[in-house]
């Protein structure tokens, strides 16, 4: 193909229980042209926020450190029609019949998970691919040691 595109859906999923504000917090970042950044902030900070009571003062400190104004980020964090966008993002994805994330459309099909969308660009692409390496001390290398891999 000549050209691609990637639009970006939310899908705050159910079993993290701060999702939704976080979700909400990128695109107050987005507000500002700020989402991708933010958004690789959430998730490399992840678990500092993830199941802390109010994950707020977190979003906040994310959204200073990357040079937002913060008087718009906090009115945004509580703004219902930031969170309508969130949940219409979430009610299209549940039409659609996504379970997990991530999950990508390409040409229509549904390819589920970012190794299943790398050997869909391969097949697109004629480039050949290959299934990277478990990180060291993962269960899937484990058990790939065991059986002699």
């Amino acid at each position: 193909p000549e050209s691609t595109s990637l639009t970006f859906r939310h899908f705050p999923l159910a079993a993290h229980p701060n999702s939704p504000l976080a979700h909400q917090a990128a695109e107050c970042a987005h507000e500002q042209h700020k989402f991708w950044d933010y958004h690789d902030r959430l998730f490399a900070q992840q678990m500092q926020w993830a199941f802390v009571p109010n994950p707020a003062e977190f979003f906040l400190t994310y959204a200073n450190e990357l040079g937002l104004d913060l008087d718009a980020f906090a009115y945004c964090l509580v703004d219902q029609k930031i969170r309508q966008r969130v949940l219409a993002d979430k009610t299209q994805g549940e039409r659609l019949q996504i379970k997990s994330t991530p999950t990508f459309f390409v040409n229509d099909e549904r390819v589920v998970g970012l190794i299943e969308l790398q050997k869909r660009i391969a097949v697109l692409t004629g480039e050949p691919f290959s299934e990277p390496e478990p990180p060291p001390g993962t269960v899937s290398q484990a058990a790939g040691n065991a059986v002699g891999k």
